[in-house]
C-alpha cells in the first residue's frame, strides 16, 4: 500500500457519475470522500455511447469541487452496450504462452476487429472437460474508442487513470473480499443500465452475463442464468445474491426475489467489515448505489 496516496474510484454511468475517494494512511486507509452526481437527459442524446465531454467534463469538476480535488490516480468503470465478456476454455499452458493466444481467440469470439478493441483476458482456473484438464478464462473486451474518450476527459481534469475495470470485477472485491463471502460462491445483480448477473467463487468472477428485457422480466432470467452455471460448473453450492444499482432499492424487491428464486437476496450495503474505513459523515451513501466506486476505489489497496 502506498501510504499517503489517495486513489478515487469513478464509475461512470448514462445516467450518473459516482467517486468514492481513499485515502492511503499509515498501515490504514479510509475513505475519505464520497460524491455522486446526475448526468443532464441531454447527455447521450446523439445516441453515442458515451456521454457528450463538455457535460461529462463539467460534471466531473464539479465532483471534484465536491471532493477538494485531492485525487490524482483514477481506477475507471464505465457503462457501455458494447462491453462483451466471453467465457472461453484453451488447453492448459503457461500464462505468458496464453497472452500469446490472445489476439487469436478475440478475433474468434468477438465480431469486431481486434485493433478497435482494448481487451484482456482473467484466468478463472481448471475445468475438467471430457476427461481433460482444461484452463476456464473469461474475455473482456471493450471498444478502443470508448475507452480513450473516457481517458482524454479524466486527463483534462487532471486524472491519471491507472486502471480500467468493469463493474463484476469491482463488486466481486467488495463483497467477496469485504463481505463475509471469500470462500462463498455467491451472486451479484446489478440493475444499472442493463441488469447484470455475475456469479463470485471463492472470490474469483465465474459468470456474467447481461439480462435482456424490463425488471419484471428479471427473476426469470436470472433463474435461468443461476441453472446455466450451476450445469456448466457442477457448483450447487449457491448462498446468496446481492442487489446493487440504480433500481436495487424499489421497495420489496429482495422479499420478492427470494421468494422467486429460492435463494436469500439482500440489499448491496455496505459491508460490516469495512465499517471502520468509512466515517459516519460518508455512511449514508456508501450503499448499493456506490458501490462499485467503492470496490473500484478499494483496488489499490487491496493486498
Amino acid at each position: 500500500m502506498n501510504w499517503g496516496k489517495v486513489y478515487l474510484g469513478i464509475d461512470l454511468g448514462r445516467t450518473q457519475v459516482r467517486m468514492v475517494e481513499i485515502t492511503c494512511r499509515w498501515r490504514s486507509y479510509q475513505v475519505s470522500g464520497i460524491v455522486t452526481r446526475p448526468l443532464p437527459a441531454s447527455a447521450g442524446a446523439d445516441g453515442n455511447e458515451t456521454p457528450d465531454p463538455a457535460i461529462l467534463l463539467d460534471t466531473l469538476r464539479e465532483c471534484q469541487a465536491t471532493l477538494k480535488g485531492k485525487a490524482r490516480q483514477a481506477i475507471l468503470a464505465f457503462s457501455s452496450r458494447n462491453l462483451i465478456m466471453r467465457q472461453i476454455r484453451l488447453p492448459v499452458m503457461p500464462e505468458a504462452e496464453i497472452r500469446a493466444a490472445m489476439r487469436w481467440e478475440v478475433e474468434r469470439y468477438i465480431p469486431f476487429p481486434v485493433e478497435d478493441l482494448v481487451f484482456d483476458l482473467v484466468n478463472q482456473g481448471t475445468v475438467a472437460v471430457e476427461g481433460q484438464t482444461q484452463s476456464q478464462l473469461l474475455l473482456v473486451a471493450a471498444p478502443r474508442r470508448e475507452v480513450v474518450e473516457y481517458y482524454e476527459v479524466l486527463r483534462q481534469v487532471g486524472l491519471q487513470v491507472i486502471a480500467v475495470e468493469t463493474a463484476p470485477f469491482a463488486l466481486a472485491r467488495l463483497y467477496g473480499q469485504y463481505g463475509g463471502l471469500a470462500g462463498d460462491t455467491f451472486g451479484i445483480l446489478d440493475l444499472s443500465l442493463q441488469a447484470t448477473i455475475t456469479v463470485v467463487k471463492a472470490g474469483t468472477v465465474q459468470f456474467v452475463r447481461t439480462i435482456p428485457g424490463n425488471l419484471e422480466q428479471v427473476a426469470d432470467e436470472v433463474r435461468r442464468s443461476l441453472d446455466f452455471y450451476r450445469i456448466q460448473s457442477r457448483d450447487q453450492a449457491f448462498s446468496s445474491l446481492i442487489l446493487v444499482g440504480d433500481s436495487a432499492q424499489l421497495a420489496g424487491l429482495p422479499a420478492g426475489l427470494t421468494q422467486e428464486l429460492a435463494v436469500p437476496v439482500t440489499l448491496g450495503d455496505l459491508p460490516t467489515a469495512l465499517a471502520g474505513v468509512v466515517p459516519a459523515d460518508w455512511r449514508p451513501l456508501a450503499g448499493s448505489n456506490t458501490a462499485t466506486a467503492l470496490g473500484l476505489a478499494l483496488r489499490p489497496v487491496c493486498v
